[in-house]
């Protein structure tokens, strides 16, 4: 954890500085295992959160789909989460008992369909905010008539895929037919 952070700041921050975030982003992880009754919830509870962050994620990682930015992805993955709390407070009719649906204290096995309710709306909720807060990110970047984000693929990476499925690049089909024409003369 600590590499991946230290990388994630692009070694611009104070070692120090780093590896104290490291210990108080695990004081949460530490209570948390240490109140869960079993070690089942806190493999659902991760489950949980894969499942809320995996498809802002993939996303993100699309050629089709530039316009994402990384702040969507992560607007995508925080609303997986609130989307799973929202499901409980509706399904189950309080707030408390909703939000407590986020680290399933009844486990896998509870007479009603609320995990299977958490687990289908985690990814959907996320989905949804997502392509919601890239909607409103253009919408704003274009009412103040600033340039729209967009990753570009580098030249010649992608350009068309024939029906066998493999990719190639206009800077390869000329080199081939360049190739081609040499050899018959």
């Amino acid at each position: 954890m600590f590499a991946s952070l230290y990388d994630l700041v692009e070694q611009k921050v104070n070692i120090w500085v780093v590896r104290a975030a490291v210990v108080v982003l695990n004081v949460p992880v530490i209570v948390l295992a240490m109140q869960a009754p079993d070690i089942l919830q806190v493999y659902l509870l991760a489950d949980m959160l894969a499942c809320a962050t995996i498809l802002p994620v993939l996303c993100g990682l699309s050629a089709r789909l530039n316009f994402i930015h990384w702040i969507d992805a992560l607007v995508g993955c925080f609303g997986g989460i609130i989307s799973v709390g929202v499901f409980g407070q509706v399904y189950l009719g309080n707030r408390h008992d909703g939000w407590r649906l986020l680290l399933l204290d009844g486990g896998l096995y509870v007479d009603d369909e609320r995990v299977l309710g958490a687990f289908c709306f985690a990814p959907v909720g996320s989905l949804v905010f997502m392509f919601f807060f890239a909607g409103l990110r253009m919408g704003v970047t274009r009412l103040l008539d600033r340039r729209q984000y967009r990753y570009e693929l580098p030249a010649g990476t992608y350009s068309s895929t024939s029906n066998s499925g493999a990719s190639f690049s206009e800077n390869d089909l000329t080199l081939n037919a360049t190739n081609k024409q040499n050899t018959l003369a």
